[in-house]
């Protein structure tokens, strides 16, 4: 299972911010997640998703509020209405948020040039990092 191995550096045991200049990557994605509950978004788009075990991958809406610094909450709505946020810090994926579905820490992704491919409890989800990180994406 992949995880997130890219958070720098400790501060009295949290993860600190890479580029030093202070700000904690949890105050990052906090900040990106609840702009995503509050619905200000960077961007909107569709991704391919899954909501159940041997279902088709499928176009569902989805849109990003970016923090900088390669984090940002990807919220994505499937075609029945249920939506879910995917977190995403330091460049890589770390978690989703705990539905009905399950509590979004049983996870799996990895990269495919590109292309972001995630297995959060029984969904999956195909994301183009461009659109979660932005146009200036460098992977």
């Amino acid at each position: 299972m992949a995880i997130c191995a890219a958070l720098l550096g400790q501060a009295g045991g949290v993860l600190a911010d890479s580029d030093g200049a202070g700000t904690l990557a949890s105050e990052r994605l906090n900040e990106a997640v609840a702009r995503a509950r509050r619905n200000e978004f960077d961007d909107a788009g569709a991704v391919l998703c899954a909501q159940d075990i041997g279902q088709p991958l499928e176009a569902c809406d989805a849109r990003v509020a970016r923090s900088g610094a390669g984090t940002a909450a990807v919220r994505v709505d499937f075609p029945n209405g249920f939506s879910r946020i995917l977190k995403f810090s330091d460049g890589g994926f770390v978690s989703a948020n705990a539905t009905m579905s399950g509590v979004g820490t049983d996870i799996d992704w990895q990269r495919d040039g590109d292309r972001l491919i995630l297995r959060v409890d029984d969904q999956r989800y195909e994301l183009d990092g461009a659109f979660v990180f932005g146009p200036m994406y460098d992977r």
